[in-house]
C-alpha cells in the first residue's frame, strides 16, 4: 500500500477542539463538572489534553457561545448555572 492510498483509506481524526468540547460536554453531563464550577485555566487545560492555548480557547469561546459555560478568558470560566445532563 503505498502512502496515498493508505491516506485515503484513514478516516481523519478527531479535532482537538472538539475533541475537548465533547469531554467537557461529557464531564458536565456525567456530573464531574458541576453547574457553577470552575474550569482549569487556559494553561492547564492544553497541558492536559496536550494542545495549544488557541485550541483550548477555541474550544471554551464555542461552549461559552452555546452556553455551555459563562465567563470571559483572563478571568474565570465557570459552567453555566443551568447546564447540568441535558446536554
Amino acid at each position: 500500500m503505498t502512502v496515498s492510498s493508505w491516506e485515503n483509506t484513514v478516516a481523519p481524526s478527531e479535532p482537538h477542539y472538539r475533541r475537548i468540547i465533547r469531554e467537557i460536554r461529557e464531564q458536565i453531563t456525567s456530573g464531574a463538572l458541576a453547574p457553577g464550577q470552575k474550569l482549569p485555566t487556559t494553561k492547564e487545560l492544553a497541558a492536559q489534553y496536550g494542545v495549544s492555548t488557541p485550541t483550548v480557547r477555541q474550544a471554551i469561546t464555542i461552549l461559552t457561545e452555546s452556553g455551555v459555560l459563562v465567563g470571559h478568558q483572563g478571568l474565570a470560566v465557570r459552567v453555566a448555572p443551568e447546564a447540568g445532563p441535558q446536554l
